[in-house]
C-alpha cells in the first residue's frame, strides 16, 4: 500500500463516525484531539526509518485530517452567524487552495535543501501556533447535543451506556470495514490485479452487503444513527452530497493527472509540474472567495453558485481534453482559470445550503456526509483515471508503436519514458501518451456535468433572510420565557 493510500484510506473511512464526536463532545475538544492525533502522525512519518513506518503515519494523519477536515467547518457554525458562514467557508476554501499552492513549493525545497522528513516536522510547528489560538481564543460551548437537542437536561444526565450507543457502535462495525474493504478494492483492481480477479470480486461483495447492513442499521437507529435517514434523504442534503461526489472527482482527477500531462508531454520535473498547476489553484481560491462573499452580504442564496460552478467546470474539464502536444503556454494556463474558478464557485455550497435547512445539532453530520461524499468521488474517479490512463496508453502504443512494449512504457513514469526511443519515435509516443490523458480528461467532464443533477434538488434558501427569522424567533422564545 503506498503512503498516499494510507491516508486516503482512514481519511475517507472515518469521517462519518468522526461526525458524532463533534455532535455528542464539546467540538473545540474534539477538533484540539484530532489535531494533536495529525501531529502525532506528523512525527511518526518525520522519523520513519523504513517504509512501514510512513505507511502507519500516513494512516495516523489520516484519521487526524479527517476529523480536522469536517471539524474546521463545525467550529465555523459553532462561531459564527449563519448569513456569514459562506464567507467564512470561502476564506477556508481559499487557504485549501493556497496550501495547495505552496505545499509542493515548499515541500520541494525542504527536500532539496534539507531532508523529506521536514516535509512532516514542519508540520508540527504549525498544529502547536493553531494549538494556541484555539486554546487562548475558542470559547468553550456546550455539545451540539446539549444546545439544540429537544431535550437538554436529558441529554446532560445521560449515562455512559447511553452515550456509547449515541455514538452507532452497529453502524461503525457495518461501515468502517465496508469503506476498507470498497477502498481495497479500488486500489487493487485494475493495478494489481485485473477486475475480474476472485479477490477483488470478493472485496465488492462483502462492501456490498456489509453497506446493505449499515443503511439497514440506520433505519433501524432511527435518532441514534450515524447518519440519520431524516438527514439523508432531505432534498438538498442528498442533492448536495450528489454535488460534492462528482465536484470532488472531477477535481482529484484534474489535480492528480494535470501535473502528469506537463511532465509526459511539456517535459517538466515534478517541482516545476506544481508549479504550472499555479493558475488553475489561484483561481479556485477567487473563486471561493468571491461566492463565499456574495452569499454572505449580498445574494443570499447558495444553489445558484453551485450551478454556475458546474456549468463552467464542465467548459473547463472540456478545454482540457483538447489538449496536444504542442498547446501553448497561454491555452494550458486560460483553461487552468475557467476550470478553478468554477469549482471555487461551487465547492463549499453544499456544506452552506444545508445549514438553512437541518437543525443546528444535525450539522456535523451533515457536513461529514458532504466531506465523505467529496473524498469517496475522488478516490473513485482516481481509480478510474488510471485504468483508462494504462488501457489507452497500451491501446495507442500498439496502433503507433507496435515494436515496443507498452508495458515497459507504462512502467517508467510520466518523465523516464522519455529516454525509451528518440527521433520519430518520440514524436509518435509523445501523441499517444498525450491521447491517452485525453481519454482521462473526458472524465471530469461527465462528472462535472453530473453535478448538475445534484444542485438542480438543492432549495433556494436565501441564509440571510433564514438567519433573520431564526433570530426573531430566538427573541420570541426568549421574551416568553421571561414571562
Amino acid at each position: 500500500m503506498e503512503t498516499g493510500s494510507a491516508y486516503l484510506l482512514t481519511g475517507c473511512v472515518l469521517q462519518l463516525p468522526l461526525a458524532l464526536l463533534y455532535k455528542f463532545f464539546t467540538p473545540k475538544w474534539v477538533f484540539i484531539f484530532m489535531l494533536i492525533v495529525f501531529e502525532i502522525g506528523s512525527a511518526v512519518c518525520g522519523g520513519a526509518q523504513n517504509s512501514v513506518s510512513i505507511i502507519v503515519g500516513r494512516a495516523i494523519q489520516g484519521l487526524g485530517g479527517a476529523g480536522i477536515f469536517s471539524g474546521s467547518m463545525v467550529l465555523i457554525v459553532e462561531a459564527v452567524p449563519l448569513a456569514k458562514r459562506p464567507m467564512y467557508m470561502g476564506f477556508g476554501g481559499a487557504t485549501f487552495g493556497l496550501s495547495a499552492v505552496l505545499g509542493p513549493l515548499v515541500g520541494g525545497a525542504l527536500t532539496s535543501n534539507a531532508s523529506w522528513r521536514w516535509c512532516f516536522l514542519i508540520n508540527l510547528p504549525i498544529g502547536g501556533m493553531v494549538l494556541l489560538v484555539l486554546l487562548w481564543f475558542f470559547p468553550n460551548t456546550h455539545t451540539m447535543d446539549e444546545q439544540c437537542g429537544p431535550q437538554k437536561e436529558n441529554s446532560v444526565q445521560k449515562s455512559i451506556q447511553e452515550k456509547f450507543l449515541d455514538l452507532d457502535p452497529m453502524g461503525i462495525i457495518f461501515l468502517v470495514p465496508g469503506m476498507v474493504f470498497l477502498m481495497l478494492a479500488l486500489q487493487l483492481g485494475g493495478s494489481v490485479y485485473v477486475w475480474s480477479n476472485g479477490r477483488i470480486i470478493v472485496l465488492f461483495v462483502v462492501a456490498g452487503i456489509l453497506f446493505v447492513s449499515f443503511i439497514l442499521n440506520e433505519i433501524y437507529q432511527r435518532e441514534r444513527a450515524m447518519l440519520k435517514m431524516t438527514v439523508f434523504t432531505q432534498r438538498t442534503v442528498f442533492g448536495s452530497f450528489f454535488y460534492s461526489f462528482c465536484v470532488g472527482g472531477s477535481m482529484m482527477t484534474i489535480v492528480y493527472y494535470l501535473p502528469i500531462w506537463f511532465q509526459a508531454i511539456k517535459g517538466a520535473s515534478a517541482v516545476k509540474s506544481g508549479e504550472m498547476n499555479i493558475p488553475l489553484l489561484l483561481s479556485l481560491m477567487i473563486g471561493t472567495l468571491l461566492a463565499g462573499m456574495l452569499v454572505s452580504k449580498i445574494v443570499g442564496y447558495a444553489a445558484p453558485f453551485m450551478i454556475v460552478g458546474a456549468i463552467i467546470m464542465t467548459i473547463g474539464a472540456g478545454l482540457f481534453s483538447t489538449f496536444g502536444i504542442s498547446t501553448s503556454h497561454a491555452k494550458w494556463i486560460g483553461y487552468q482559470v475557467v476550470y478553478g474558478f468554477g469549482l471555487g464557485l461551487g465547492m463549499q455550497q453544499g456544506a452552506a445550503a444545508i445549514q438553512a435547512v437541518i437543525p443546528k445539532h444535525d450539522t456535523p453530520q451533515a457536513i461529514s456526509f458532504l466531506f465523505f461524499g467529496q473524498q469517496l468521488g475522488g478516490a473513485i474517479m482516481l481509480c478510474i483515471g488510471e485504468n483508462l490512463l494504462n488501457s489507452s496508453l497500451v491501446r495507442n502504443i500498439r496502433t503507433s508503436l507496435p515494436n515496443i512494449d507498452p508495458g515497459h512504457i507504462s512502467n517508467s513514469g510520466a518523465t523516464d519514458f522519455r529516454n525509451t526511443v528518440s527521433g520519430p519515435d518520440m514524436i509518435k509516443l509523445l501523441q499517444a501518451y498525450n491521447g491517452a490523458l485525453r481519454h482521462v480528461f473526458f472524465l471530469p467532464i461527465a462528472v462535472s456535468g453530473l453535478a448538475l443533477v445534484g444542485a438542480f434538488p438543492v432549495e433556494w434558501k436565501n441564509l440571510i433572510k433564514v438567519e433573520k427569522e431564526q433570530s426573531a424567533e430566538k427573541d420570541r422564545l426568549s421574551r416568553v420565557t421571561k414571562e
